[in-house]
C-alpha cells in the first residue's frame, strides 16, 4: 500500500500538478534497525523503508514528465544527541542541523535556490 500510494503522489505531482518532485528517504533515528510489523503481514526496518522509498522514486523518475530526485536522508548530519529522549523525534539541535542540510541538498540538484 505504501509504495502504491507514494507512486500515486509522485504521479499526481508530476502530471496533474506539473511540478518536479524531490523524495527524501527516512533519516537515521534510534529505532532504525528495529524490524516492525506492518499491515501487510511483513516486518520491516527503517533501512528497508529507505530502499522501498528510493526504489519507487527511481522507477517514477524513468517515466516522462517533470524530474524526480532522491535525497538520501540517511546521509543527513544528525546524531543521537540531536533527538529527544525517544530517539525518534528531532530536538532543536537536530532541526538546526537537518534543515540547512536539506536546503543544501536541494540546491545541489538545482532546486530551491
Amino acid at each position: 500500500t505504501y509504495m502504491d500510494q507514494l507512486r500515486e503522489v509522485i504521479r499526481f505531482s508530476r502530471i496533474d500538478l506539473n511540478m518536479p518532485v524531490i523524495v527524501v528517504t527516512p533519516i537515521w533515528r534510534g529505532d532504525h534497525a528495529v524490524s516492525k510489523p506492518h499491515a501487510d503481514g511483513g516486518s520491516y526496518t527503517l533501512a528497508q523503508w529507505r530502499y522501498f522509498t528510493a526504489g519507487v522514486a527511481y522507477e517514477e523518475a524513468a517515466k516522462p514528465g517533470h524530474f524526480v530526485s532522491v535525497i538520501d536522508g540517511y546521509q543527513s548530519p544528525v546524531i543521537p544527541s540531536d533527538f529527544v529522549a525517544d530517539q525518534i523525534h528531532l530536538n532543536e539541535s537536530g532541526h538546526n542541523k537537518f534543515a540547512p542540510w536539506l536546503v543544501q541538498q536541494m540546491q545541489n540538484i538545482g532546486y530551491w535556490l
